[in-house]
């Protein structure tokens, strides 16, 4: 390991960068600062840098490794353990093997190296409460070392002859070795450390051992059910809390809380509360706490609970019979909702009201032409009568009067009736 800035630094992406986002970064640098061509005075070393954050900060498993532990958790890895398994096609296209042939040259032929010894691949539950805050863990790895009778020789101590009878004349046996790891807050089911160096020795003398994979899942909790960095629980209240609303007490990852569950909450209801849930991976943020409401309904009841509830239906069953008048039985219930209409009461009483308007229409028109003749002393109306001149143009007028009101009565009756 050459390089002593931050990964993430040196190719320019924010510590939550995905793996497109990183080999991009990476492509543009390496050809910026290829030795073959780059003007720029420190080049190679610069590309050398590039090349090492990028062969850690693409594979998973070394990622997490240096996130968890920094430049520890790459210890003992090789310049093949990081560039080794590079994909040069996919980065750079056409000029793979230009670049293929530069890593060789800077860093060496792979296959010139010993060869490495087995990984070691180890399954870590730890609890909830970990995943929320982080912070070490133990982990125990079986790996063979010198057998500690005979000190790796193979024979018993003090002769040559004798072979050591608690390795087989081997020289090694298992060991337990107790490493220490560090649990990023909000580590997520299935997240792998990759701990350098502490795999199974190599098979030829001289060569590097392998690795230790640590897989890490959450172990499950009684309280929550883990979705990603949110939580759900599941909250069982009785039923007039449901219809009335209550406070309840609930558990959250730092112990306990109150919360409101409003009143009228249906089944399966699901409540949020922000930032009650788990670290988010890499971030600073956190989760939520999800709350699925569901009223208890009882399945058996006392006598005086019975009695409560009949009273109960027997005034919602009144509410929806007729005002005024006895309540009719109940008619079944369905999940729809019967709306009745208030329109088809009126229509008889509506029919009169228009023929007497009319009427009323009629009469107006007729005492109005009526008024309007007799002040032009024409008898089209009353030519049995006799009057004199001014008495006839004085009820002319009384008629105009009168057949105007009649007319400006219906037009407001009318209007009301509408």
């Amino acid at each position: 390991m050459t390089v002593s800035r931050d990964y993430y630094e040196v190719l320019g992406v924010p510590r939550n960068a995905d793996t497109e986002t990183i080999k991009n970064a990476f492509r543009q640098l390496a050809r910026r600062y290829h030795p073959d061509i780059s003007t720029e005075p420190d080049a190679e070393q610069r590309f050398k840098e590039i090349a090492e954050a990028y062969g850690v900060l693409s594979d998973p498993a070394k990622r997490a490794s240096y996130d968890a532990r920094g430049s520890a958790g790459l210890a003992g890895a090789t310049t093949e353990d990081l560039w080794g398994g590079i994909d040069f096609t996919d980065i750079f296209g056409p000029g793979a093997a230009t670049f293929g042939s530069l890593f060789e040259r800077l860093f060496g032929s792979p296959a010139a190296r010993p060869q490495r010894g087995e990984d070691v691949r180890l399954d870590l539950v730890i609890s909830l409460d970990k995943v929320l805050t982080g912070g070490e863990q133990a982990v125990t790895i079986r790996r063979p070392g010198p057998c500690p009778q005979c000190a790796g020789s193979g024979s018993w101590p003090g002769t040559s002859q004798r072979r050591c009878p608690a390795c087989q004349a081997s020289g090694w046996s298992m060991r337990e070795q107790t490493v220490t790891i560090r649990i990023p807050p909000g580590t997520p089911d299935g997240a792998t450390l990759r701990l350098a160096g502490q795999g199974m020795p190599s098979p030829v003398p001289g060569g590097p051992p392998g690795d230790a994979y640590v897989s890490i899942r959450a172990r499950a909790d009684p309280r929550f059910a883990r979705n990603g960095a949110d939580l759900w629980y599941d909250l069982h209240i009785q039923v007039p809390d449901a219809a009335l609303g209550v406070t309840a007490a609930i558990p959250v990852p730092e112990g306990q809380a109150q919360i409101q569950v409003p009143a009228g909450t249906q089944p399966g209801s699901v409540l949020r509360v922000g930032g009650k849930g788990l670290p988010r991976y890499g971030r600073r943020s956190r989760g939520s706490l999800n709350i699925r409401v569901t009223p208890d309904i009882p399945q058996q009841l006392s006598p005086r609970q019975r009695l409560l509830y009949e009273q109960l239906r027997a005034e919602d069953a009144g509410m929806t019979s007729t005002a005024g008048g006895s309540p009719e039985p109940d008619a079944p219930r369905s999940a729809g909702t019967i709306q009745a209409s208030t329109e088809g009461r009126h229509e008889a009483g509506h029919g009169m009201i228009t023929l007497a308007l009319a009427l009323l229409l009629v009469i107006g028109i007729f005492t109005l032409a009526g008024g309007i003749a007799a002040i032009a002393g024409s008898h089209l109306f009353v030519t049995s009568v006799h009057y004199g001149p001014g008495g006839l143009r004085a009820w002319g007028w009384v008629m105009t009067i009168f057949g105007a009101a009649q007319l400006l009565a219906v037009a407001g009756l009318r209007k009301s009736v509408r």
